[in-house]
């Protein structure tokens, strides 16, 4: 499925407010990239802008050291708290196995052109199932 249309807030782009450790996010994007960095005051660059600019500001960031063991924790966290309340509702209502997939060649977290892990997909359907 492409999260667009009815999907779009699956998409971590979706805007939908959170707070982590005292920082306020537009979206989850936005505060997943904020964690490539382990120093919690530079991650405030991260708020207040939107997925996509985070996501390009992420690109030129200094990794922290553990991102690769740590981002898909990371990402199920996120995921979490994203989906309490409204949203939870109606990420309970998706039926099915949910694959996120995608054009720009993103097979770690999706499925682009038959072929990826699926992480983020992944990650959902076990936030769906404990809620």
């Amino acid at each position: 499925m492409v999260f667009r249309n009815q999907f779009w807030f699956l998409s971590n782009m979706y805007p939908h407010t959170i707070h982590v450790n005292g920082i306020e996010y537009t979206c989850i994007e936005a505060a997943f990239q904020s964690f490539k960095l382990e120093d919690r005051e530079a991650r405030r660059q991260f708020s207040g802008i939107n997925g996509f600019e985070a996501k390009k500001l992420g690109r030129h960031v200094q990794l922290r050291p553990d991102w690769n063991e740590i981002k898909v924790e990371v990402m199920y966290r996120l995921l979490k708290i994203k989906f309490k309340g409204e949203l939870g509702a109606k990420l309970k209502s998706v039926d099915g196995h949910i694959v996120e997939e995608n054009t720009w060649g993103d097979t770690f977290w999706g499925i682009c052109r038959g072929h990826g892990q699926n992480q983020l997909g992944i990650l959902l359907e076990r936030v769906r199932s404990e809620l």
